[in-house]
């Protein structure tokens, strides 16, 4: 089953089409794709900021989510004030009691993180991870939980703006991971039990990535026993494959927009094309048309991991001969790396865009003054 994992393998813009869809509510002005953006060291969460830190989403107005390194050599979720460096003493969210480690995955435009964190019950597992939301006091979080069994993982990927948490969690019954929505009452549900017979008899949905607030849900499953890409919304044809490149196999979906415009990456598996970046768009009577994204040149894989109202998308490039990791920005048809944007004498060198917010703020890991210490960022255009 295709998965990303954390931190490294994060694989998850202005189109023509969007822009038209949109012109009924509101003109849509769009940070021009060459301008020059501000960076900011987000640091972490280690006394003088030392050690590393990943960022991975940024809501409305700045805050941003995502993981460091602390004093005890333990990593913790942490989530900033607008548009401000990590606050070691204020931005940590803690763990679930017992537990050493959490990471925070996405945050949603009204600034709530999920992710998920170590699970300590020596009584049922030694350690696994569950799932968690934002708890009632800081630095304590609240147990999303896990199918049928605690001592079985589950894990949050994404979240909407009407709180309604998406991921994965581990079906003992059937042993294997499904895909999996938390509603806003944080009540469990199974997407795979939702289907209609026949349907659950061709599909495994295996991970859900996230979601928007009209509903649909865009993952990674199987359909007749091939890896694709998902969009599911409940209803009378609640899941929908979404297909892949010409000549690929395998695709996944990892992010979706309010309107329904969908980003992710199709793979051959061949040593000379890993991860070809697509854009899924819906059109007339529900179709949705397939748009290969182009790649940055020298890179054998260029997946988005994130795509914001406006359509812009980010992700990130990796060349696997050379192990050498870039970031790029897409937007009305041009990809550019993101390091281009970058202030001269910045002593960037940025490797992952893994979130993009509507005022086209951009976050993510990066080196700095080349220490080799990775430090999450905040670029602002």
């Amino acid at each position: 089953m295709l998965r990303i994992t954390y931190p490294i393998a994060v694989t998850f813009a202005v189109l023509t089409l969007a822009v038209a869809q949109a012109a009924s509510a509101q003109r849509r002005i769009f940070p021009p794709v060459m301008m020059g953006y501000r960076i900011l060291d987000l640091g972490t969460l280690a006394t003088g900021n030392t050690g590393y830190s990943w960022a991975m989403g940024v809501d409305k107005d700045g805050r941003v989510a995502g993981s460091s390194t602390t004093d005890s050599g333990f990593v913790h979720a942490f989530r900033t004030a607008p548009n401000t460096p990590i606050n070691r003493f204020l931005d940590d969210m803690g763990t679930f009691y017992g537990g050493e480690n959490s990471y925070a995955w996405a945050i949603n435009a009204n600034g709530i993180a999920v992710g998920y964190a170590d699970y300590a019950n020596l009584r049922i597992h030694p350690i696994t991870n569950h799932a968690f939301f934002p708890g009632s006091a800081r630095s304590v979080l609240k147990d999303l939980g896990s199918l049928v069994d605690p001592g079985e993982y589950s894990y949050a990927y994404g979240i909407d703006d009407n709180n309604r948490v998406y991921g994965t969690a581990f079906n003992p019954g059937r042993f294997r991971e499904e895909a999996v929505m938390w509603d806003a009452q944080g009540v469990l549900i199974d997407l795979q039990n939702t289907l209609p017979h026949a349907l659950q008899a061709t599909w495994w949905l295996a991970d859900a990535f996230a979601g928007n607030v009209a509903g649909q849900i865009v993952g990674a499953g199987q359909h007749n026993g091939v890896s694709h890409a998902f969009l599911y919304q409940h209803g009378v044809n609640p899941v929908r494959d979404l297909g892949t490149l010409p000549g690929d196999l395998y695709s996944e979906a990892v992010a979706i927009n309010a309107s329904g415009q969908v980003v992710g990456c199709s793979y051959s598996f061949t040593p000379f094309d890993d991860g070809m970046p697509v854009l899924w768009t819906p059109g007339r009577f529900g179709i949705m048309s397939t748009i290969y994204l182009g790649g940055l040149p020298g890179y054998s894989s260029n997946c988005p991991t994130a795509i914001n109202n406006l359509g812009q998308v980010v992700g990130n490039s990796h060349d696997y001969t050379t192990g050498v990791m870039t970031c790029f920005l897409w937007q009305k048809g041009v990809i550019v790396d993101v390091n281009t944007l970058l202030p001269p004498g910045s002593g960037w060198t940025l490797t992952q865009a893994n979130g993009i917010n509507d005022k086209g703020q951009i976050v993510g890991t990066g080196l700095i003054n080349g220490n080799g210490a990775e430090h999450a960022y905040l670029l602002t255009p």
